[in-house]
């Protein structure tokens, strides 16, 4: 079954709540928000990458022009599209040095099976991405124990390994 918020019926939301609670709408509507072990987490990964998708757009983008939310067996597919015509990037990340913001990027390569950077002829840009609908597995060693050699302990470790991860993945799906 395919659930879908399309449709010149559905103004385009004008703020990252206003896309968030669509999604958590269809979701809902899905029957999918807050069901079963997984559901929470799929809840939260669903919103977090919706969010940063619409600031993105709004801070960097120009704002949103377009929206697009359906939910299938393959999991959440979100497109928003902007006026411009400039990529995201993931700005490089340097040992002890702090910078605010630039978290958003990575975090939607990370949650999402598929990302995709559409320049639109007429301007502008369309990223769509493709976030499962159901949890991970955790990386474990042979005897079931979380691999600590993934730095799955250490958040700031895991997410440094992560963002050059998904940095070099983006860039090759671009």
């Amino acid at each position: 079954m395919r659930y879908d918020m399309n449709g010149p019926e559905q103004p385009v939301p004008h703020t990252a709540m206003e896309a968030r609670d669509r999604v958590r709408f269809l979701l809902g509507s899905a029957g999918l928000a807050g069901v079963g072990p997984d559901g929470d987490d799929v809840l939260t990964d669903a919103l977090l990458v919706t969010s940063e998708l619409a600031t993105n757009a709004i801070r960097h983008g120009g704002g949103i022009t377009g929206f697009s939310a359906s939910v299938s067996e393959n999991g959440l597919r979100l497109s928003i599209t902007d006026p411009s015509g400039d990529r995201p990037v993931t700005l490089p990340r340097q040992a002890g040095a702090f910078l605010a913001g630039g978290f958003g990027w990575p975090l939607i390569q990370r949650l999402s099976h598929s990302v995709t950077v559409t320049l639109l002829p007429a301007g502008g840009k369309r990223i769509t991405v493709l976030v499962p609908l159901a949890a991970r597995p955790a990386a474990t060693d042979r005897a079931g124990n979380l691999d600590a050699a993934l730095g799955l302990g250490d958040a700031g470790l895991d997410l440094d390994l992560g963002l050059d991860r998904v940095s070099r993945r983006s860039d090759a799906a671009s």
